[in-house]
């Protein structure tokens, strides 16, 4: 990410400000993957392996592909870590860029 290529935040003391914003967004872009990764196996096994029967382990959980409690679980990570992005994002820009001009102003580099 490009939060870690940037080292001027941290030399500057700064980096503590997005890092609450940072692990946010992380966190759940981790939560849609999961998701997004639950989805492709679950249709991957309802299409292909369900001769052998619909059930399945999916990250420790049994969850049978022909009933709605897995989709409906499926869909919840998907929207809750799409919606949370979403809204952590805009949180995490705002951080990054304040702490960046507070930098830039350090610097006297802040152009007018």
């Amino acid at each position: 990410m490009v939060t870690l290529i940037d080292g001027r935040l941290p030399r500057h003391g700064k980096f503590g400000r997005v890092l609450p914003g940072w692990l946010a967004v992380c966190s759940t872009c981790l939560v849609a993957l999961t998701g997004g990764v639950m989805l492709v196996e679950m249709a991957y096994h309802l299409m292909l392996q369900s001769a052998s029967g619909t059930a399945m382990a999916l990250l420790g959980v049994a969850i049978d592909t022909a009933e709605p409690p897995g989709w409906l679980l499926v869909s919840a990570l998907l929207l809750l870590g799409g919606t949370g992005f979403a809204q952590f994002k805009k949180q995490f820009c705002s951080a990054w860029d304040q702490a960046h001009a507070e930098v830039d102003q350090q610097l006297g580099t802040l152009k007018t």
